[in-house]
């Protein structure tokens, strides 16, 4: 019984960059980890026709649109450069882009297979949490989906979901796959806070561990802090003034704005620490910029402000690090109010955890983590095995595994072949100390034993779950008939068989004697994917872990007639 195409894709749409990852159950059923962010960018020449999208260095600054993502929960759209004029523009740039990832992502896959578009298809969208108390998600999924349906023909097998916010993404992430993971035990009950620190808005989610591998989130937070726009944008203001002081006039915005863009500054808001060892940063000036110095005569009066020398914007370190003021306050506003509300129920976070583009700025990491230096476990990108700016992505992917694999375990048994009949089991979540590190979330466990000294090979069937219902209530007689059936294996078989497994099971000790005389074991199916699981054996007595294998793994198609 062939299983039908899926295909899962999941989408980070970001202010500054974006990316999608990709799986489905033939092809690639591992997720596609090889594309970084494309930028988040639009280019239209003169007539609002669309140039470009993704990379648009090449492009004139006054042609190109960015950052407009920030832009989709304001109502009143601020007078920056490039601003959208009305949320219909605003809208349409959205849908532009988000069009042109989609359409690029469907070619990626079709490289891999073009049968793809016949199946199932299912489009997973992150949403900041601030989004959620207005219309904002419902807005953005009608461009999500005008996006995706616009890449292909029909559209009846394709959902769009924009149910995940970027914050519970974030954390499955940390704690799925960061490396302090690996080591950490969680207790069911801990509590974990995770800060998203994105472009245009942080992420702030309460997560409650509800199980080995799981995370259920908690109400939305009131207070949604700002991104590292508020950086940019207080940085444009004080870079525009000291422009317009120095003779630009008009043009001292868009220049501003410009600056705000290249990687000088960008690089600087990264690295700025707060025990920098020099009394003025120094960003470089846009090229077509021309003045040398202002003010041509320098004075005290001036140490303290913002000028213009050797072709570069020169600022007070001070003056600087007041930059991140309004973002270090907010996002810590954020973060106390997740504390207050945990203290009201006389709970505290086991777990605060930062990720997003934003936690690799120096400063900025350095604040938070004096803050809560409390806090038992503090993550951050340092332990994460890939860019923070992938948490999110990543945490989606985890998050469309595990709701994929329960589906999976709700439509399907595990039973194993004994001398008795067919016995049928259903899988259960699994109630062992949860690391999160790769924790399998959901067990079968079948209690066995032999006479061997040798070793003992099981079969272990994956069923659909009606056939097991039925064979899991069968008394003796029934069961001996299902057995039956079950060894035929035939087109007349009752009992579809999905897969199958043989373990062989090592009843030798180290020096090849006999462990027991009537050995009793339990055999655990550890599911950790849809179609995979591990084997493990532990003995009944005293829970000793016996050597195993599996020697032989079949799906329905290639199943052996006998």
């Amino acid at each position: 019984m062939a299983q039908p195409m899926e295909t899962f894709i999941c989408v980070d749409f970001g202010m500054t960059g974006s990316v999608t990852h990709w799986r489905n159950n033939r092809s690639n059923p591992s997720w596609s980890f090889g594309r970084e962010k494309v930028p988040t960018k639009l280019a239209y020449d003169s007539n609002g026709a669309l140039l470009a999208w993704g990379q648009c260095d090449d492009i004139p600054y006054d042609n190109v649109k960015e950052c407009f993502k920030s832009y989709i929960a304001e109502f009143a759209f601020p007078e920056f450069p490039g601003a959208p004029t009305s949320k219909q523009v605003l809208f349409r740039w959205v849908q532009d882009y988000l069009t042109a990832l989609c359409k690029q992502t469907a070619i990626d896959i079709d490289a891999q297979n073009d049968s793809w578009r016949n199946g199932h298809i299912t489009w997973n969208f992150t949403v900041p949490g601030s989004w959620s108390a207005h219309t904002m998600v419902a807005d953005f999924r009608r461009l999500a989906e005008d996006a995706v349906f616009s890449c292909f023909v029909t559209r009846n097998l394709i959902q769009v979901h924009t149910h995940l916010t970027e914050g519970e993404a974030s954390a499955l992430c940390l704690l799925n796959l960061g490396t302090v993971a690996r080591d950490h035990r969680f207790a069911v009950g801990d509590i974990v806070i995770s800060c998203d620190i994105g472009g245009a808005t942080t992420d702030i989610a309460i997560s409650i561990v509800s199980g080995a591998g799981k995370l259920s989130p908690c109400p939305q937070l009131q207070d949604h802090p700002v991104g590292l726009m508020s950086v940019d944008k207080n940085f444009w203001e004080l870079a525009r003034q000291t422009l317009r002081n120095a003779g630009f006039g008009e043009q001292a915005g868009g220049l501003a704005w410009e600056m705000t863009a290249q990687t000088g500054f960008l690089l600087t808001r990264a690295a700025f620490p707060r025990t920098e060892d020099v009394d003025r940063v120094k960003i470089k000036l846009p090229a077509r910029c021309s003045i040398d110095d202002w003010p041509i005569k320098q004075s005290q009066r001036y140490a303290n402000m913002a000028t213009v020398k050797n072709k570069h914007l020169s600022i007070p370190r001070d003056m600087f690090e007041s930059l991140f003021e309004d973002l270090v306050q907010k996002i810590e506003a954020g973060i106390d109010e997740a504390i207050n509300t945990l203290s009201k129920i006389d709970r505290a976070p086991t777990v605060i955890g930062f990720c997003g583009g934003g936690s690799k700025t120096v400063y900025l990491l350095d604040r938070l983590r004096r803050r809560y230096r409390d806090t038992p476990t503090i993550i951050d990108h340092n332990q994460l095995p890939f860019s923070p700016q992938l948490a999110t992505v990543k945490g989606s992917c985890l998050a469309c595994d595990k709701t994929q694999l329960q589906e999976f375990v709700q439509n399907i048994r595990f039973s194993i072949m004994t001398k008795e009949g067919l016995k049928v089991r259903t899988a259960e979540e699994n109630k062992e100390t949860p690391s999160f590190y790769m924790t399998p979330a959901w067990v079968v466990t079948f209690a066995c034993s032999s006479h061997s000294s040798k070793t003992k090979k099981h079969s272990i069937f994956a069923v659909p779950a009606n056939v097991a219902d039925v064979g899991s209530k069968t008394n003796d007689l029934a069961g001996k008939k299902l057995f039956a059936v079950t060894k035929q294996w035939d087109a007349q078989a009752q009992v579809p068989i999905l897969k199958k497994w043989v373990v062989e099971v090592d009843l030798r000790n180290e020096r090849g004697g006999v462990l027991s005389w009537n050995r009793k074991y339990d055999i655990l199916i550890k599911i950790i994917g849809v179609w995979e699981i591990v084997v493990e054996v532990r003995s009944q007595q005293d829970g000793e872990v016996i050597p195993c294998k599996v020697v032989q793994a079949e799906s329905s198609s290639g199943m052996d007639n006998h």
